[in-house]
């Protein structure tokens, strides 16, 4: 499993290096109803997460490829990574493209705004439908399932390395989550004013992110012909 674990670190970190999803949580932690709403959202997230790596890796398991032709080949996982890495590369320069100008305020947008009027029982699904559903997340559980799918291990460690890579991914809510609960008054300041630095610089950091990302799973694509 420490394999599967180190070929797959760098995507659930790409997950867990998300803006958006910790300005959500922090938005959350500053309602009428914090911890319901900051607990439901990280259930959210996680169950998000966890179904996305599952289903790519179920997926990727029933694929067939030629590694078994001896040539240590994989021609089908070589692909899939050569389009995922260009995709992300797509993805980095419509982030650029799409960066505040110098002096610009970056403003939420407009359905992270209706938080503030957003319910305990929401947040579950909606946590859920951002993990599950935001691009960048579907391309790093697609790239895992890949690792995952195609090692053809047993299905205890297969289970183990998913579980472990949905509580990587989903560490950027959990830690702001669980500081809250610990020591509410002190780290809520700290929270707002990670908030406000991340409105400023989102597109900056998942752009370098993705560039680096995508040029590396390029080159893994590349060495798997």
């Amino acid at each position: 499993m420490n394999h599967l674990l180190g070929e797959t670190l760098i995507y659930a970190a790409t997950i867990s290096i998300s803006p958006v999803p910790v300005i959500a949580v922090i938005l959350m932690l500053r309602s009428s109803r914090p911890k319901m709403m900051g607990l439901g959202f990280l259930a959210g997230w996680i169950a998000g997460i966890a179904v996305a790596a599952t289903v790519m890796t179920a997926v990727a398991s029933v694929i067939p490829d030629s590694a078994d032709s001896g040539d240590g080949s994989q021609p089908v996982a070589g692909i899939a990574r050569l389009v995922l890495g260009i995709a992300l590369l797509f993805l980095a320069v419509k982030k650029f493209r799409s960066r505040p100008k110098r002096g610009e305020v970056q403003e939420l947008p407009e359905w992270l705004n209706r938080i503030n009027t957003m319910g305990p029982n929401a947040a579950p699904g909606f946590g859920f439908l951002l993990a599950a559903l935001n691009p960048k997340n579907l391309m790093m559980a697609m790239a895992a399932g890949v690792v995952f799918g195609g090692a053809h291990a047993g299905i205890g460690t297969v289970v183990g390395a998913v579980t472990t890579f949905t509580v990587l991914a989903g560490l950027s809510v959990l830690v702001p989550v669980v500081l809250y609960l610990l020591a509410p008054v002190k780290i809520l300041g700290v929270l707002e004013s990670i908030m406000e630095w991340l409105m400023s610089n989102s597109n900056t950091i998942v752009m370098v992110v993705l560039t680096v990302l995508g040029t590396q799973i390029i080159g893994q694509g590349i060495d798997s012909f």
